[in-house]
């Protein structure tokens, strides 16, 4: 749990003890602009100042400075997973920040192009053959050769073709 005060000092505790673990100094008040990211391994705060600080929390060192609002950051979000930030300000924005490296992000893109240039083809010839999604999610399931992303991607693909892909012809019942 973290809690930012008028002071300018985040402290971060351990749920049930009294004292801190860490104390972040901003220097300016922060209020109630804390969130940790879904797997508590980065810890965002926002200041008076319209600036978002994020911090790794093995150590609390602060690793990234986010700066644009003109007024004082009074609310955080992480995205499940954990690559963007959004945050509403006083100067009546709501940003949405990508707090990855341009490099990791580049990365990920590749690595999901690649999942989905394995998986798509035969998601459509599994639906073209069965034109049940159902038995297309068991056949995803039963995939020996997939991993947890690969299926992942896998069920993205069949519900792109079910909602609005293919070739406009209606699947299922």
């Amino acid at each position: 749990m973290a809690l930012g005060n008028l002071q300018g000092t985040v402290g971060v505790y351990e749920v049930g003890k009294p004292e801190p673990v860490a104390v972040l100094d901003l220097t300016t008040s922060v209020a109630g602009a804390v969130a940790f990211s879904a797997d508590g391994a980065r810890l965002a705060t926002g200041d008076r100042d319209g600036r978002i600080h994020i911090w790794e929390t093995e150590e609390f060192e602060k690793v990234a400075e986010l700066t644009g609002h003109e007024g004082y950051v009074f609310d955080l979000a992480w995205s499940p997973d954990g690559e963007r930030l959004v945050s509403g300000s006083g100067d009546t924005t709501i940003r949405i920040w990508e707090t990855q490296p341009s490099e990791a992000r580049e990365e990920a893109k590749k690595e999901r192009a690649r999942i989905v240039a394995e998986v798509e083809p035969l998601v459509v010839k599994w639906l073209e053959e069965t034109r049940d999604p159902d038995a297309v999610v068991e056949k995803i399931e039963e995939e020996g050769r997939w991993g947890k992303e690969e299926r992942r991607v896998a069920f993205q693909v069949l519900l792109g073709e079910c909602v609005g892909g293919g070739e406009g012809e209606e699947i299922g019942n």
